[in-house]
Order: structure tokens, then sequence, then C-alpha cells
């Protein structure tokens, strides 16, 4: 759940045993949990993705439209 730029998002992945096992593995060589190792295996991949593929455009890119204010009377 994000509520706001900058947080994180939970998500949830399966993946076999081994493939676990050698994640920790690569992960404690780099002095890193788990998590933060995959967080940034992703972040490479996104970027060689937008490398490759030119710069993805979210939704959530476009600027917020301005409010009208109204006074009550």
């Amino acid at each position: 759940m994000v509520s706001k730029k900058n947080k994180t998002k939970a998500i949830s992945i399966a993946v076999e045993p081994e493939t676990a096992e050698k994640l920790l593995y690569i992960a404690s060589q780099d002095q890193r949990t788990l998590s933060s190792y995959v967080r940034l295996f992703l972040v490479d991949n996104v970027s060689a993705y937008e490398k490759k593929h030119g710069e993805i455009k979210l939704p959530s890119d476009k600027p917020d439209k301005p409010r009208l204010i109204t006074r009550k009377k």
C-alpha cells in the first residue's frame, strides 16, 4: 500500500527453495539483507529495461491538476 511518493510498497513472491537459498547467499556476499538485495536487483533491472526501451511513463507521473478553491457563502 502506497500513500505518498517515496514510500515503499510490499510485494510477495514465491520462488523455489533453491533459488531463495542462492539469493540469500548472493545477498550475504554483498553484505545485504535478502530484501535489500532483491530491491536493488529489481531497480537495476527496471533501469536496464528503460535504457534499452526508453523511460516508462506511469499515470502517477502526471502533474496534479490545480484545485479550484471556492468560498462557502
